[in-house]
């Protein structure tokens, strides 16, 4: 945020590949398989997966999708994306932001509630207009419910596209 002076930097750990890696952490743990015995390729490849399942998720209303993960030709992870898979990861404790002590031992929701107050903190007194929501993660329907409590649901405006918003030219 830049009105006239910097008030926030972004932090990288609020983003949609961090959902993505705390649903593979999830999906790992539900199948009893370690991150430890898998090649980079195969963690790569198995959250370039779990995004696209986020993504559809997400885009057709929370519908329930029953998944299969292939990682070699006899390992695979088997997992039910629905609205109890997603609560947990966004829900359970994600030793983020370790850095920022105010972050240690939350959740991705909560981080995300903590960092939109802050943020909000941090413009007290100054007008907003409007919020506009883009970028894959504002598909995740809390972060829009959290920035309609804190902001009013009046000045949320959500991206038509906002997966492609960063190759649109957003940055």
């Amino acid at each position: 945020v830049y009105m006239g002076k910097k008030l926030i930097v972004r932090s990288l750990y609020l983003g949609g590949s961090d959902i993505d890696k705390a649903m593979f952490r999830k999906v790992l743990a539900d199948n009893g398989l370690s991150s430890g015995n898998l090649s980079q390729e195969q963690v790569v490849n198995a959250c370039v997966r779990l995004r696209k399942v986020k993504e559809k998720y997400y885009r057709t209303g929370r519908a329930q999708n029953k998944e299969t993960i292939w990682l070699s030709k006899d390992l695979k992870m088997d997992y039910l994306v629905n609205e109890e898979f997603m609560k947990s990861v966004l829900e359970n404790d994600l030793n983020i932001l370790q850095w920022e002590t105010d972050y240690i031992n939350l959740s991705w929701h909560k981080c995300f509630e903590k960092f939109v107050n802050r943020t909000g903190s941090l413009i007290s007194g100054l007008p907003c207009d409007a919020v506009i929501l883009t970028g894959g993660t504002s598909n995740v329907h809390d972060v829009g419910e959290i920035c309609e409590q804190f902001y009013g649901k009046e000045k949320i405006y959500y991206e038509e596209n906002p997966s492609a918003s960063v190759a649109k030219g957003l940055c």
